[in-house]
């Protein structure tokens, strides 16, 4: 294995820190400059089967164009393709426009002015109020960066406004650097300026340090891994700030060539080995099937899945009923269940005040008045899915708590209802048979009434097949009717068995008439549904093929490239897109029960 470094500086800490790492994984490095156009020819003989541009001493977007398709055609794997296809990505300017009215992360209205004219009519419009932030549209390390207070430091400036972007000033103790790396945040840093200072930045005398809060890096990953898919960045630093008044967290920018020095320090983290390990990864890609690319992808680099952890080790274990992932799920445990029943009961008690936070729910606007008319369908669930898990992971029974702490009528109270509004159950779809079938396992009693389902399936999934919506929530419905009857992988299904291949028989159908109107995590559930009733699909192979060929350019995951749904932009990190990736080895491996 060979990769190719773009680098300018062939003799600095980054490429000795690189080497080191290089040598130790028997890796082949070279690191390449790039001074002029004039001796591209003479790189032929170096371009490695990973190319990471870094850096390089031309600009000029035709220069770069130019190299770029010179590595394309010798069939690179470029890391960090971003940095020649988009000119515009180191701009600040462009990278808040980008980037505006995502529900991930809240922007800062960025100015530019073409003279110091327009910004002091800006100040007069109260466009822009006192005191606020001028930096370079092109800067880094916080060099040339003003906290202007009054129209005084206004009038005194000396810059070429037009190379400058002009920000309200965000009040703050520090900002959060977060480094990502093939779809996953490897780390963050709290920056923190020093006393008297506003410039957090190390480089400006400020001083770092590592984030260990689990709600922050969660929010924090969670931003940071979105925006370097939306920038399709395989590697880079993401600046956030949080506004000290509102708590909420913006966007600061993004550093397309990120230094690690300061963060490995603070953090521990072997940034130099990580991108090794990585470009091993995608090396893997021209020779290797995309099922084993994914599998170890999602093994080597399990521990970045953070709160995801549970939901991946959970759903492989269950359907695998391999040994090598018990250690896994006991690791979890403490987080999960707790350290004994009194921390599994206060749990559950802490479930049932969960609010469901509609803005996170597919469909949303359809499925929000619902949730609301069964107020307790959400936290109730949480409490079953608990149950059901420390049973059939950890064998702990908890029935005789959950009901001590729910009324019994409650549920069956819900059950009831649910089954009386029938387009209720079709339309919320998996909240609704979640509920039903764990329902039915924690009292050991019917409650689940499949041949119902299958007509209601009929009836409302018929009514409007050209929307999205009901699309998915047929396809869904169906799906967790089975998932249910299995009690999620953990038993094999017999009962019903019938009907429920006759719903998905339904379910082939749609899927073969509307195909690229539907998400990928459906078909392939659709496909783990066929393994657990352990019938064939016309569609399996059209649907792996599919499955194959989205592989995302930020590393060996999947993620939804062909199909027409509103979703997508939001599954492009490691972690957003695990459901898809665990259902995609669930679907193409056999059920072990």
């Amino acid at each position: 294995m060979k990769v190719s470094i773009f680098i300018k500086n062939t003799s600095g800490w980054y490429a000795k820190e690189l080497k080191k790492e290089a040598r130790k994984r028997k890796i082949e490095l070279d690191f390449l400059e790039i001074k002029n156009l004039n001796n591209l020819n003479e790189l032929n003989n170096d371009i490695g089967n990973v190319v990471f541009w870094r850096s390089a001493n031309i600009d000029k977007y035709c220069d770069k164009n130019i190299v770029l398709s010179f590595l394309e055609e010798r069939g690179a794997q470029i890391v960090n393709l971003s940095n020649l296809k988009k000119p515009f990505i180191i701009q600040k300017l462009y990278q808040q426009k980008m980037l505006e009215g995502r529900d991930f992360v809240q922007t800062i209205t960025t100015f530019n002015f073409s003279s110091k004219k327009e910004l002091i009519i800006a100040i007069k419009n109260k466009d822009i109020k006192f005191p606020f932030i001028g930096k370079p549209n092109l800067g880094s390390k916080g060099e040339g960066v003003y906290l202007l207070k009054s129209q005084e430091d206004v009038s005194k400036l000396k810059i070429d406004i037009k190379g400058y972007v002009f920000q309200n000033y965000i009040e703050n103790d520090g900002d959060y650097r977060i480094l990502v790396l093939g779809g996953k945040a490897l780390g963050i840093i709290k920056r923190i300026a020093s006393e008297g200072g506003f410039l957090n930045n190390i480089s400006q005398g400020g001083r770092s340090e590592k984030v260990f809060d689990k709600e922050v890096v969660n929010q924090l990953t969670n931003i940071a891994e979105r925006i370097a898919s939306k920038f399709e960045l395989n590697f880079c630093g993401v600046d956030v700030i949080k506004d000290k008044k509102t708590g909420e967290y913006y966007f600061l920018e993004l550093n397309t060539a990120p230094q690690w020095q300061g963060f490995q320090r603070e953090t521990g983290i072997n940034v130099s080995g990580e991108l090794l390990d990585y470009f091993r990864h995608l090396c893997g890609r021209k020779k290797g099937k995309t099922y084993n690319l994914v599998k170890k992808y999602y093994k080597d680099n399990y521990p970045y899945l953070l709160d995801k952890k549970f939901h991946y080790v959970s759903r492989i274990f269950l359907w695998s009923n391999k040994r090598q992932f018990i250690s896994w799920m006991n690791d979890l445990k403490t987080e999960y269940y707790g350290r004994n029943r009194e921390d599994a009961i206060n749990k559950i008690k802490k479930k049932i005040k969960w609010k469901s936070d509609f803005s996170r729910i597919n469909f949303s606007k359809i499925r929000k008045p619902l949730l609301r008319k069964y107020e307790n369908l959400s936290s109730y669930s949480k409490v079953l899915f608990f149950f059901l898990f420390s049973k059939t992971l950890y064998n702990q029974d908890l029935k005789e708590d959950v009901l001590k702490i729910i009324d019994k009528k409650e549920l069956i109270k819900i059950s009831k209802e649910l089954h009386k509004n029938p387009e209720d159950i079709f339309i919320l779809a998996t909240h609704a048979t979640n509920f039903l079938y764990i329902l039915e396992e924690l009292l050991d009693k019917k409650v689940t009434k499949p041949r119902f389902y299958l007509k209601i399936l009929k009836k409302y999934a018929g009514k409007s097949l050209e929307k999205e919506a009901n699309l998915t929530f047929a396809i869904y419905f169906a799906t967790h009717c089975i998932i249910g009857e299995s009690r999620f992988y953990s038993r094999k299904v017999t009962k019903n068995k019938r009907i429920y291949i006759k719903m998905l028989k339904y379910v082939e159908e749609i899927i073969a008439n509307n195909f690229f109107k539907i998400k990928l995590d459906c078909k392939l559930e659709f496909i783990v549904c066929c393994r657990i009733l352990g019938i064939d699909t016309y569609l399996e192979k059209v649907i792996k093929n599919e499955a194959d060929n989205s592989v995302s350019s930020m590393g060996n995951f999947l993620i939804d490239k062909f199909n027409l749904n509103n979703e997508s932009e939001k599954n492009l990190s490691l972690r957003d897109s695990e459901h898809r990736n665990v259902l995609y080895l669930m679907a193409f491996s056999n059920y072990e029960k």
